[in-house]
């Protein structure tokens, strides 16, 4: 592991497996072409355009960044902006990227040797990589000889979801279903961090730059329920946690700060999904 230094960036920057451990209130820095990497807010909020793309990252997301990406880093906070940058081996990833193909009786793909990572931010929840990167930011990386297998490993099997994702995309281009993929996670991105306030189809649609027919259709198929549906189910999983784990607020106050106006709604909605009512989660906690 080492402390954030220009010089240790570029050593990093120029390939081969390294963490770069960072506590900083203001950096720029561009990469005309990067190696494979993984940025992981631990507090605060980190700013990146990558290939011409802004990316705002928080601790609830990291940003995967493929070889060859031209990145560019700013922070500017009042307070330091902690973070670990994980930069891996291309010729390692690779290596577990055939070994997980070749085991995989279900690919009845053609088989690939190169893992292409498909750039972008992800939400840290529900993820191949969420228990790992959890632990990262607990504790401090140590030297373990296979650390950087871990993360290899679980890159790999992220992107081969995110490639399954990609594929039930209707469309005879791959650069196309890439694209709308990636507009269909801008609006994902878009409700998990305004889940809480009043999001309309039209929002998401102008968010995400494609028609609302289109994103109804092509989320539906990513995810498995519609961009209601899905902000509906961000909702009531929030409001479970809070009232599992909270003991400060009222049933109508986790209500209204999770986007339900009236407790009637919540109550029907959350023993429709939970076959609990609010009231029985909060006893089960006493």
């Amino acid at each position: 592991m080492l402390n954030y230094s220009d010089s240790n960036f570029n050593k990093a920057n120029k390939g081969g497996n390294f963490v770069i451990t960072s506590s900083l209130r203001e950096c720029h820095h561009k990469v005309d072409s990067s190696p494979i990497s993984i940025k992981i807010p631990i507090n605060g909020r980190e700013a990146y355009t990558v290939n011409g793309k802004e990316h705002l990252i928080t601790p609830d997301y990291f940003l995967l960044i493929n070889k060859g990406d031209k990145v560019e880093t700013l922070v500017d906070a009042q307070t330091p902006v902690d973070g670990k940058c994980i930069y891996l081996d291309e010729n390692m990833v690779n290596k577990y990227y055939e070994e997980i193909q070749c085991k995989a009786l279900f690919n009845d793909h053609d088989l690939k040797s190169v893992l292409q990572v498909n750039t972008g931010k992800y939400w840290l929840d529900n993820s191949a990589m969420s228990g790992l990167f959890k632990e990262i930011k607990r504790n401090p990386t140590e030297d373990d000889a296979m650390f950087y297998d871990k993360v290899a490993v679980n890159l790999v099997f992220h992107q081969i979801e995110v490639s399954k994702a990609i594929e039930k995309i209707c469309s005879l281009s791959m650069a196309t279903k890439v694209e709308l993929y990636n507009r269909v996670n801008i609006a994902k991105t878009y409700i998990l961090d305004n889940f809480s306030k009043d999001i309309t189809l039209d929002e998401l649609s102008q968010v995400a730059c494609v028609s609302k027919f289109h994103l109804i259709r092509i989320f539906n198929d990513i995810h498995g329920r519609t961009p209601y549906n899905f902000l509906l189910k961000v909702r009531l999983d929030k409001a479970y946690d809070m009232l599992k784990n909270s003991k400060d607020f009222l049933i109508e106050e986790i209500a209204f700060m999770n986007g339900f106006k009236q407790r009637r709604t919540f109550t029907r909605l959350f023993k429709k999904e939970f076959g609990l009512c609010p009231n029985d989660v909060v006893k089960l906690k006493v």
